[in-house]
């Protein structure tokens, strides 16, 4: 739980810098450009802070779709990244647990740790996918016009 905890914080950090970037470049340019990073950062965070409820993903994935406004690639991008951010956690929690059941070699761990790394696989799969999913509906002309102006 700790290092969750300073890895959201890292996290947190991240965004404000990038988020400060985007100010200068507006600042000096005029033109507001969505950060890619940024918006999938924040995205992760929602993915996170929302994952009591089923599907959060979708959730995540639409906050950063709807907020990079950009073409439907751009916004699939961003939600994937969303996805993968968001894993970052899930990970290290593998990560950690596969790790301390290799100090023990018998035929029983390798079948552990393989069906461990095959769960870890789905968990991200369904991570990315439906923050995929969630980006796309979240630049969907519908849901822009339900929940804010359209462009």
């Amino acid at each position: 739980m700790t290092l969750t905890g300073v890895m959201l914080v890292v996290a947190g950090i991240a965004f404000f810098g990038f988020q400060t970037r985007a100010r200068r470049r507006f600042d000096a340019t005029g033109i507001v450009s969505p950060s890619t990073t940024g918006n999938a950062i924040l995205g992760a965070m929602v993915t996170i802070v929302a994952s009591f409820v089923p599907f959060s993903p979708v959730i995540g994935g639409g906050v950063s779709g709807y907020l990079n406004r950009g073409s439907d690639s751009s916004a699939v991008r961003t939600g994937g990244l969303a996805g993968l951010f968001a894993t970052i956690p899930v990970i290290t929690v593998f990560a950690i647990v596969i790790w301390s059941l290799l100090g023990s070699a018998t035929g029983l761990t390798a079948i552990i740790v393989a069906t461990l790394a095959f769960s870890l696989i789905i968990s991200v799969a369904y991570m990315v996918g439906l923050s995929i999913l969630g980006a796309y509906l979240g630049t969907h002309p519908s849901f822009a016009n339900t929940f804010g102006d359209a462009e």
